[in-house]
């Protein structure tokens, strides 16, 4: 009796042995002559995602739409039904492109099992959705699993010639680890997680950036505008660093402290405008790769590529003239600013290069600047550089008219060689 119970065990083991060692050398065939297909990833919800220390994987070809794709044979498949998925070649993975009820001809396809039927979007399982990881490390790869972007994570199976597939690399990156290496994989996939997780931090650092400096812009502007700040009104606060605050009547209301990179520990960066209160120069360096700088200026934000060296390579330039005037309504429809006349704001003025014809008159090649009146009524522009312009009012409505006040035959063209300040270039308004 006791010998028959010893009998039974051995052959129990003895079976378990065979069937594990028939699992390995059947694994080890596919293994060895299998086709070799890279399949892309989807990413899978968090609480779907932990088996334990196996960590559930969802593949594009998971979800297969027969619409989509062409059917061999009949156009719909039964829930527990084989299917064939012939595969096609994309740029690093492989994707549906025919489903078949049996084994295809083709070079690339694989077997599974169809979990949802259907004769329209139907779901398939081919025993690759599983993957064993370290304990601690399964949360990581979910991470960038769940996250990725760009093919950051792509998986190699085997295929054999029935169709039967097996995971034999994971792909991070580009970077091709063997799948039975845990141990690497558990670290590649932290080195990726961890700098994914910084380019967040450093993506929210540089928006920081960027922020300060738009607001230092604001803060300049408001100052530029105030008679108790900085040299005084229309002017720009001056200075050989970067200002330690921006202040009206020493009441430190826009800027109590200059805000500084503090990730790095230094002010930002200031280019000097001693003697040159017509303007100034801000900027950051981005911490991401490659170089962008945040340049804030008295021509407002913008980034570039390039350091900025001086106040010209921020765009900031001295005028060489003042063109203005005045847009009123001619209520006595002489042509002239007197008495009388009404100022005219619910309109823009527009400054464009011109070129003057010696006939009298001209024609525009592209506009320069809008500007619209302040509550005086008064336009103005700066002009930085020598040439011929037109300046003219942009008319809001077709029952209204516009003219050049005490100056009709230049029709709004006047050229500028340099050093002028002309107030008086007015224009009248009329109703039809």
């Amino acid at each position: 009796m006791e010998s028959t119970k010893q009998v039974k065990f051995i052959i129990v083991v003895g079976l378990q042995i065979f069937v594990l060692f028939a699992i390995i050398i059947y694994k080890t065939a596919i293994l060895a002559s299998g086709t070799d297909i890279v399949l892309k990833l989807q990413p899978v919800d968090p609480k779907d995602f932990l088996r334990g220390d196996y960590v559930s994987l969802r593949y594009d070809i998971n979800n297969i739409d027969l619409n989509k794709i062409s059917v061999e044979g009949e156009k719909s498949f039964k829930t527990g039904e084989n299917i064939y998925v012939s595969l096609k070649k994309e740029q690093d993975y492989f994707s549906a492109e025919k489903a078949n009820h049996q084994k295809p001809m083709s070079n690339y396809f694989i077997k599974g099992m169809v979990s949802r039927g259907g004769d329209g979007a139907i779901s398939v399982q081919y025993g690759i959705e599983s993957y064993f990881m370290p304990e601690g490390n399964a949360r990581d790869l979910e991470q960038l699993t769940f996250g990725r972007q760009n093919n950051t994570l792509l998986v190699g199976v085997k295929v054999d010639r029935s169709g039967n597939a097996l995971i034999n690399k994971i792909i991070i990156a580009g970077k091709e680890i063997d799948a039975s290496n845990f141990r690497e994989v558990a670290s590649s996939v932290e080195y990726y997680r961890n700098q994914s997780l910084g380019n967040v931090e450093v993506a929210s650092r540089d928006a920081k950036r960027q922020a300060d400096i738009r607001q230092f812009v604001t803060a300049m502007e408001l100052c530029y505008d105030s008679t108790d700040c900085g040299e005084g009104t229309k002017k720009y606060l001056t200075s050989a660093t970067m200002p330690t605050s921006i202040d009206i009547d020493n009441s430190p209301i826009l800027f109590q402290k200059i805000p500084s990179d503090s990730s790095r520990n230094t002010p930002y960066n200031w280019i000097s405008n001693l003697g040159k209160d017509y303007g100034y120069c801000v900027y950051a360096v981005s911490e991401s790769f490659p170089a962008t700088y945040y340049i804030g200026s008295s021509k407002g934000y913008k980034t570039e590529t390039i350091e900025p060296k001086t106040l010209e390579d921020c765009g900031v330039k001295k005028s060489i003239a003042l063109v203005g005037g005045y847009i009123f309504i001619d209520s006595n429809k002489n042509e002239v600013f007197d008495k009388g006349d009404g100022l005219f704001q619910d309109i823009n003025v527009s400054l464009s290069k011109a070129e003057i014809l010696k006939t009298g008159g001209g024609f525009t090649k592209g506009t320069l600047n809008q500007v619209k009146p302040d509550a005086k009524g008064y336009y103005q522009f700066e002009i930085f550089d020598a040439g011929n312009y037109k300046i003219s009012p942009i008319l809001i409505s077709r029952s209204i008219g516009a003219g050049t006040s005490g100056s009709s035959k230049d029709k709004g063209y006047f050229e500028i060689k340099g050093g002028e300040k002309i107030n008086n270039y007015n224009f009248f308004i009329f109703f039809y």
